[in-house]
């Protein structure tokens, strides 16, 4: 930024002098040499048609110093100027790639975020399927808990001769009813165990 600053005051300083020098171009005057009559060569201005002495054209010579010096100018503004557009076209390129830099960074940081989302889903997929066999497990155990519970009901009843058909069919009822949902839990459990 600083070179960019320091060749637009160059650039500046150098079209005011150009200004400067092109306005003498545009006052020097044309002449051809002549030789007058008393026999002094003199030089004939061809811009306004006036005679000038040996002298006189003497002058001229630091107008012509003054082209050759603004010439020069010029090539040192054109220079300069090169440089400025070299400067810059550096300058957006760095900045390009700056950018390019930016995004793949982005485009990283975005892929790994997916990776821990899908990290994250996946674990809770994973508990989510271990509660599901451990709640099949409480629930094969407590259904045949029940059973347990029922055939020692059933074999006292039995036993003492308190229970009459009726009660005895309900509670055999109720231990099928159990057995089944054993093995509805079991097949459940055992796809659930395949999906781990």
């Amino acid at each position: 930024m600083k070179n960019v600053l320091k060749c637009a005051l160059a650039v500046s300083f150098f079209v005011a002098s150009i200004t400067n020098a092109q306005e003498t171009i545009t006052q020097e005057k044309v002449v051809e040499e002549l030789v007058g009559e008393d026999g002094i060569p003199t030089e004939v201005d061809v811009t306004t048609g006036t005679e000038m002495t040996l002298e006189e054209t003497t002058s001229l010579e630091p107008e012509i110093k003054e082209t050759e010096i603004v010439k020069e100018v010029e090539k040192e503004v054109e220079a300069i100027e090169m440089d400025a557009e070299a400067i810059k076209e550096v300058e957006e390129k760095e900045q390009k790639e700056a950018e390019k830099k930016i995004e793949k960074a982005e485009k990283k940081a975005k892929k790994a975020e997916k990776e821990i989302k899908k990290a994250e889903k996946e674990a809770k997929k994973k508990e989510k399927l271990a509660k599901a066999i451990s709640g099949k497990k409480k629930a094969i155990a407590k259904s045949e808990k029940q059973i347990g519970k029922l055939e020692s009901k059933l074999a006292k009843g039995k036993a003492k001769g308190s229970l009459s058909p009726v009660d005895i069919e309900k509670i055999n009822e109720k231990i099928a009813k159990a057995k089944s949902s054993i093995l509805k839990d079991k097949s459940k459990l055992t796809k659930l165990i395949k999906k781990q």
